[in-house]
């Protein structure tokens, strides 16, 4: 089992992952994927608005499951519309969660979330969505 410092910097890497994928997508920001459907037609600012309102789902369902407070959303409503935008909400959905992940500790990793399984399986989760949504952002924005 992961360590919850291990964990984070799972998470803190898939969200660097996350940005890059941002910056490469500035030439194709808005274009869509050509015989997609679903969730996989996105252009990446689809993506991105999906993925910035997920982070805090994310942080919350690992503190829920600990018994803490989640972070409150600060880009709530918000509606990303350029890559700029997305890097600066990223920072500030970023900084929310990580105030209140820094309680987490060894004895929360397996403790149950009604949705997400453990502890540990929610930031395991939360990694591979940015990690998968970053790969998608870069399909779009090449398509």
């Amino acid at each position: 089992m992961p360590t919850p410092d291990e964990a984070r910097a799972a998470v803190d890497a898939a969200r660097s992952d996350f940005s890059a994928a941002i910056d490469e997508a500035i030439g194709g920001w808005q274009k869509k994927p050509d015989a997609a459907e679903g969730e996989e037609a996105w252009s990446a600012q689809e993506t991105a608005n999906h993925v910035l309102g997920a982070e805090i789902f994310f942080a919350r369902s690992v503190c829920e499951a600990s018994g803490l407070e989640g972070p409150r959303n600060p880009i709530k409503g918000a509606q990303i519309s350029t890559p700029q935008e997305a890097q600066y909400a990223l920072d500030a959905v970023t900084e929310a969660a990580n105030a209140k992940l820094a309680a987490i500790g060894a004895d929360d990793m397996s403790k149950p979330h009604e949705m997400m399984g453990t502890v540990e399986q929610a930031f395991t989760a939360w990694a591979g969505h940015l990690r998968d949504h970053a790969a998608q952002i870069r399909a779009a924005a090449a398509s």
